[in-house]
């Protein structure tokens, strides 16, 4: 197919050539006479007068710039519609092709995803992943490019496999530490525990040592449970004398007692609380110290 060349066989710049210092010299003298004006009542009406005038040029100079402006614009808007209509001829003619390329290219990329798969079985297997981990280990985006290598792909799959391994191996030790101490405190309980009621802390990303204080709690928890402990015995009451029951041939009468004792402060406290530990109801009528 021989190649296509665009040549121009004439082209000028667009020009534009009008009294342009002329207008503007006359512009400023004519415009000298409203400078300095001051709107009052008396003037009210010439100065709308001169702004309508004033309007009115800017007006005209602008339609001048926008017709002129459309006129030149035309050979321009012509040359793109001329240059639209080959692009279209070669869209029309690349649309079939580019549609079977995709087809192709969706086939090959397809194909490379196969191939990722296969290899990414391969290497599970030969890395022992389990299933939680081996999920991790997806086909990527990069596997499937047209100038993706088997060789590479795999190199790739492998390193990211080592990683999931070491995880899995890390993961499989924390779990066998956790399941000792659980066999452990499932020694001294009756209502056994498993590793499914910590599987949850595990999966969070919880450390070993935290979940291991879980499992002593909840241990610890599940003892007292089992083995409440004895309720602390009350203190004996001191023994009550029995009161005598007043009946036919009781004496019912009051009686009192007036004595004079001579005691030390602390002795006479001492008496006082026997008196009033005993329910008796007594009277100091005059005290004092002994000479």
């Amino acid at each position: 197919m021989s190649e296509l060349n665009l040549n121009i066989t004439e082209q000028q710049l667009p020009v534009i050539t009008f009294n342009f210092e002329e207008m503007k010299e006359a512009l400023k003298v004519r415009l000298s006479e409203y400078s300095g004006l001051v709107v009052t009542d008396g003037n009210l009406s010439i100065c709308k007068a001169q702004q309508k005038e004033l309007a009115g040029m800017r007006i005209k100079i602008d339609n001048y710039r926008k017709d002129t402006k459309k006129e030149m614009s035309k050979p321009i808007a012509e040359f793109e519609d001329k240059c639209k209509q080959l692009i279209k001829l070669i869209e029309d003619a690349e649309k079939p092709l580019k549609e079977g390329i995709q087809v192709f290219d969706d086939k090959k990329r397809d194909e490379k995803r196969k191939v990722a798969e296969q290899i990414i079985k391969v290497v599970v297997k030969e890395k022992g992943l389990t299933e939680k981990y081996a999920q991790q280990l997806t086909v990527l985006d990069k596997y499937t490019l047209l100038g993706a290598k088997a060789g590479e792909v795999r190199e790739d799959i492998e390193q990211r496999a080592f990683i999931l391994l070491g995880e899995q191996n890390k993961e499989k030790e924390m779990q066998e530490i956790i399941q000792d101490t659980i066999d452990n405190a499932n020694k001294t309980i009756k209502a056994q525990m498993s590793m499914s009621d910590f599987q949850r802390l595990i999966d969070r990303g919880m450390s070993a040592k935290d979940v291991i204080g879980e499992i002593n709690a909840r241990a610890e928890q599940i003892r007292l449970a089992e083995n409440p402990p004895e309720p602390k015995p009350t203190p004996e009451q001191p023994a009550q004398e029995p009161q005598q029951e007043t009946g036919p041939g009781k004496d019912e009468n009051i009686y009192f007692v007036e004595l004079r004792i001579v005691e030390t402060r602390e002795g006479i406290g001492r008496l006082s609380e026997l008196l009033k530990s005993n329910g008796i109801a007594y009277t100091v009528l005059r005290k004092g110290k002994v000479d």
